[in-house]
């Protein structure tokens, strides 16, 4: 243990006068909670911690990818990490000729907690300077920032990233190349009769990330569009070409070009073609399900979202097309969306419905099939949520009541969700017990985390009930949370100076994760939160944490 942690922990246990162990009773009807070493915490826990310190604060926010607690004292030290500056300037062009230009700077790195999303930082460019300071966390042995700067008229240069070990202050220069000097892509976005079509916003991108590769631009009144590459770009490049209006009912556009066909002046052609299609029709569909009685139930307020390839199957340019629109149920659960059908025969569309979290139906995927001069379609049936149902007990065997049940999802994957590839996100349900510490609510079907979190008053700790499979009704019985551990932290800056008011926050982390590789979304489980507070004056928090299962 370091001096100035093992200082700190005295320091703490001091304070608390807890060396002695012992137990103590909370407030009048509250469980009795213990503190160690007469009790414990759960060993089996494997503890990691993010630190957020105030807004007013020169240190910013950290990871800690472990984290100890003494066993004999239930203390704990998390000392932030020395933080380095990276600071520069950014311009366009080189010599006296260069200008400043207003622009963002975001310092990128995974987190160093597994299944945590990625950890960033962010500066503003002086628009007049062209100069930024970026202070972040000194990087660990192999660790690197992602820094990408952005202008924030994205038509005027592209994006640029480079990678930086952050072991110490350094000036990190971001020069974009004169844009003039750069690949140029260029072309017009024409409909299926040649004529031009205004108002589409075009774009070079990474075909594998999808990060942007160019300037970003909008077609002219003529349909023409210029967009100027990242220098050095990829093999392959794909153009992506985006109707701004949704009323304008245009399919969007997409086109892979090799970039060894610039050309000796460093640019090519590209013209974009809108394949031959019939006008949109309104369609409408009812949206429903059944209830538990029988009874039919109307879906209200669900986001439907339909897409289909809308390619010409007889075009030799490469482009494909594809049409999506998005629109909402009403009071009488009908969904009124403008779709393009086949000249003859039906278009497959592939439908996702996303009800609130509210609704008692389930999140659905599946497919329509529209045929020319249609006006109503089948009616589209969500199956019903199944119920996650059980009874939380504290460690007397009595029910919990005001108990929050929060699901969380098993995965990394699932917590993304099927939806969010269209960007929708549905956050799901969550209930409070009732009196008897009874609790129900309905999920989507899949495979869950339950976590229990009881009132504050009652000292007790957090609880995770792990892969509940809901295929059907489940019924998850009796709970009896453990005994509540509190247990003591002091936060330091990286002078060993205490931290007044920054947000703590534990997680344990599954164990599976030990043989997920760090990007493996499918594989990944997140991290649980186990316990949360601030940091007083002293820097000196108090949270509660499982006993040792007996």
């Amino acid at each position: 243990m370091h001096v100035r942690t093992h200082v700190a922990l005295l320091a703490v246990s001091a304070l608390f006068g807890l060396a002695a162990g012992g137990c103590t009773d909370g407030t009048p009807g509250a469980v009795v909670s213990c503190m160690p070493p007469e009790c414990p915490t759960d060993t089996t826990l494997r503890l990691v911690a993010e630190v957020d310190p105030p807004n007013d604060s020169t240190w910013v926010r950290q990871e800690f990818a472990s984290l100890t607690l003494d066993t004999q004292t239930g203390l704990f030290a998390l000392t932030l990490d020395a933080q380095v500056t990276l600071s520069g300037t950014v311009r366009v062009g080189k010599g006296t000729g260069s200008q400043t230009i207003p622009a963002t700077v975001v310092a990128t790195r995974p987190s160093r907690i597994a299944g945590r999303p990625d950890v960033y930082y962010q500066a503003t460019v002086n628009p007049i300077t062209g100069e930024f300071a970026l202070v972040v966390p000194r990087s660990l042995p192999g660790e690197q920032y992602a820094v990408r700067v952005t202008a924030i008229n994205s038509s005027l240069v592209p994006p640029k990233q480079l990678m930086v070990t952050a072991d110490g202050d350094q000036d990190v220069d971001l020069r974009f190349d004169d844009p003039l000097t750069l690949p140029e892509i260029r072309g017009a976005l024409l409909d299926s009769l040649g004529q031009p079509v205004p108002g589409v916003q075009v774009q070079a991108i990474d075909t594998t990330t999808l990060a942007a590769l160019s300037t970003t631009t909008t077609t002219d009144d003529q349909g023409a569009y210029s967009v100027r590459l990242v220098p050095n770009p990829p093999a392959t490049v794909r153009v992506v070409a985006t109707p701004t209006l949704p009323a304008a009912q245009l399919p969007s556009l997409t086109l892979d070009l090799s970039t060894a066909k610039l050309s000796p002046t460093n640019s090519m052609t590209a013209n974009l073609h809108v394949p031959p299609l019939a006008a949109p029709a309104h369609i409408t569909f009812k949206v429903v399900g059944m209830g538990t009685s029988g009874a039919e139930i109307v879906e209200k307020a669900a986001t439907c979202v339909f897409t289909a390839d809308v390619s010409d199957p007889n075009a030799t340019d490469g482009v494909k097309a594809s049409y999506r629109a998005t629109a909402m149920t009403d009071l009488l659960g009908q969904v009124d969306v403008a779709l393009i059908p086949m000249a003859s025969g039906n278009r497959t569309y592939a439908v996702i419905v996303s009800p609130d979290s509210q609704s008692d139906l389930s999140a659905t995927a599946t497919t329509v099939s529209i045929a020319p001069g249609m006006g109503y379609g089948k009616d589209i049936v969500l199956p019903l949520r199944p119920q996650v149902s059980g009874q939380v007990l504290d460690p007397q065997g009595k029910p919990l009541s005001k108990l929050m049940v929060v699901p969380g999802a098993s995965t990394v994957a699932q917590s993304l969700g099927p939806n969010m590839t269209l960007g929708i996100a549905v956050t799901p349900r969550q209930t409070v017990a009732d009196g008897d510490g009874r609790f129900a609510l309905r999920l989507d079907r899949g495979v869950w985390d339950i976590g229990l979190i009881p009132p504050a008053d009652s000292m007790l700790p957090r609880l995770w009930l792990t892969n509940a499979v809901l295929d059907a009704d489940v019924d998850v019985g009796p709970v009896m949370l453990p005994r509540g551990v509190m247990v003591h932290g002091v936060v330091h800056d990286p002078r060993g100076v205490a931290l007044p008011l920054a947000n703590v926050r534990l997680y344990t982390i599954n164990e599976l994760n030990a043989g997920c590789s760090s990007g493996d979304s499918n594989c990944l489980v997140p991290p649980r939160l186990r316990a949360e507070g601030s940091s007083g004056a002293d820097g000196v928090l108090s949270l509660i944490l499982p006993s040792q299962p007996k």
